[in-house]
């Protein structure tokens, strides 16, 4: 199944998604992707808002249901 609002993600949130999915903390992709911990933070924040969750708890959630 397709998970519409994940194509509303610019491409570095597509990456950050995909490490934030397999439970890596914020400075350890901060650290691989060679920015500060704030960006990773400000990915995850735009994530977050599009899509429509407030945690990575409801994001797993919600990708769970489209499994």
């Amino acid at each position: 199944e397709y998970w519409p609002a994940v194509s509303t993600l610019t491409p570095r949130e597509v990456e950050v998604f995909k490490e934030l999915i397999i439970n890596k903390k914020r400075k350890e992709i901060a650290e691989e992707f060679c920015v500060s911990e704030n960006t990773i933070k400000k990915h995850t924040s735009n994530i977050f808002d599009k899509l429509e969750g407030s945690t990575r708890s409801d994001i797993m959630a919600k990708l769970s249901q489209i499994k």
